[in-house]
């Protein structure tokens, strides 16, 4: 139980100033808050894993995957570098010694 005494000690902690009817309101504002508190510490909980559900992909339905190499040439064809037996050419960034 909170006390109108606890709530100017920390009143005077961080240094509010606090009149009789705040303090008033204060502690009946933390009664309730600390009832409620209380009532969540008794709610029964299972212990499961919840990080997981179980369920795969629900957005979508997962079609066949598409055929390979199907937009290569495409893409290639867009690559600002020349490319060399099917790969884009880039400058080279690795030093080795």
């Amino acid at each position: 139980m909170i006390t109108k005494e606890d709530i100017k000690k920390l009143a005077d902690l961080v240094r509010i100033e606090m009149d009789e009817d705040e303090l008033a309101g204060m502690t009946n504002d933390f009664e309730k808050i600390l009832e409620y508190i209380s009532s969540l510490n008794k709610i029964n909980q299972k212990q499961e894993d919840t990080t997981t559900s179980g369920h795969r992909n629900i957005f979508r339905e997962d079609g066949d995957p598409h055929e390979s190499g199907l937009h290569t040439k495409e893409l290639l064809n867009e690559a600002p570098k020349k490319t060399r037996e099917g790969y884009i050419r880039v400058p080279k960034i690795i030093q080795t010694d």
